[in-house]
């Protein structure tokens, strides 16, 4: 079996999806050494990424690369859009590849594959539920692309059961299509040495007390409403630990400057930018609790992160999150700022909750892993092989 990876996220810092695209890879290429007979032809995005590198000369036997990397400087939807119909498209009919994954559905070419069998992931359809938290022109491109992109793939891959409710809800006829598939943890997320975490606040000027937040800043993050929040503890005790916000900004980030300004919090927050993944457990570790106040996910890896680390979290008891975090993080009501304050106050103050949900944490991380990821994933791959080639049967 032939199976390209359009892996235009995993070559760009691009989040949540990025680390998405990335550990299936690996997880994928690694069940090849005990279920042999699949031949991986990867589709990067800009690049080179080492990690491709590596495995090109690690897995020559299993792994080509199927078109080079993209070099035109726009990386938006329509630069998206002809990439994978010019390119991607062409070069899958080229190489004879049974099955196309596109790892966000939005990479799904429009022009016609004949044989290639398309398998999309769908991580969420946020800018069709909450369009206010988006640029107008991104979502005017995803309601225009989302149907016909979700209806041409043979198979959707959704990362939890809400999200799949969602789009059911949304489309119906797509329900015969959705896989539910978890994401993993990867297993770089573990405590990190003290003399590591040391180094890294140094490094990003850090006290050794601080309230972490991993996330884009844009505004289905809510971290607007987590600072009027936090601002409401440092008022109330000027010595409480600092708010560190780790994220590239995104879009729509003015209200999260000007919350700063508004609630005059210069001093109290550290916006630290994008952080490369090498960092995050040692940045996870150190934090007191990770706060993560989303509005909508469709998983919401971070704070699966988090607890393989060690660190309790505060999270959205809406979407994905209280179906990801279970009972071993506190939830919170993202559209009330008292409730946000609430969570965070009661995770610092109180040292013997904070250990009851790191054990939690800890037990919890360990049912979501990327091998078990990769060999449902491949279970959606050989399902789709085997349907094309029994309808041919029937037809002939």
């Amino acid at each position: 079996m032939r199976v390209g990876l359009d892996l235009w996220h995993a070559t760009l810092a691009s989040g949540g999806i990025g680390r998405y695209a990335v550990e299936l890879t690996k997880s994928l290429v690694a069940l090849n050494s005990e279920q042999p007979g699949v031949r991986y032809v990867l589709f990067p995005g800009r690049g080179p990424a080492e990690w491709i590198t590596r495995m090109l000369a690690e897995h020559s036997p299993v792994v080509s690369l199927g078109t080079a990397y993209w070099k035109l400087p726009r990386a938006g939807i329509p630069a998206r859009v002809v990439r994978s119909t010019l390119c991607v498209a062409r070069r899958s009919r080229g190489l004879e590849l049974n099955v196309l994954h596109c790892m966000d559905f939005l990479d799904v070419p429009l022009a016609p594959l004949g044989k290639v069998r398309i398998v999309a992931t769908v991580h969420d359809i946020s800018p069709i539920l909450y369009p206010d938290t988006f640029t107008r022109r991104h979502a005017i491109f995803f309601r225009a692309l989302a149907r016909p992109l979700l209806h041409k793939a043979e198979r959707l891959v959704t990362v939890s059961r809400s999200a799949a409710s969602e789009i059911a809800e949304w489309d119906k006829t797509l329900r015969e299509k959705l896989s539910v598939v978890y994401p993993g943890v990867g297993t770089e997320f573990r405590p990190a040495e003290p003399g590591i975490v040391d180094e890294l606040r140094k490094q990003y000027r850090l006290p050794r007390d601080y309230v972490l937040c991993l996330a884009t800043v844009q505004p289905r993050k809510n971290l607007s409403r987590l600072l009027d929040a936090y601002a409401m503890l440092a008022r109330r005790d000027p010595s409480f630990p600092l708010l560190a916000v780790a994220g590239r900004l995104g879009w729509l980030y003015r209200s999260f400057v000007q919350a700063i300004r508004d609630n005059r919090l210069e001093n109290r927050i550290r916006y630290l930018g994008f952080v490369p993944d090498e960092h995050l457990p040692a940045l996870l570790t150190g934090a007191k609790a990770l706060v993560f106040p989303s509005l909508h996910e469709g998983f919401g890896l971070p704070v699966l992160e988090a607890m393989a680390c060690g660190t309790p979290v505060v999270t959205s008891n809406r979407s994905s999150l209280p179906e990801v975090a279970g009972d071993a993080a506190l939830l919170v009501d993202p559209l009330d700022v008292e409730s946000i304050a609430w969570g965070i106050e009661r995770i610092v103050a109180n040292s013997k909750l904070a250990a009851e949900l790191v054990q939690r944490g800890f037990q919890r991380a360990t049912r979501f892993s990327w091998e078990t990821a990769a060999r449902e994933v491949l279970d959606v791959y050989r399902s789709c092989v085997s349907e094309f080639f029994t309808t041919r049967v029937v037809a002939g």
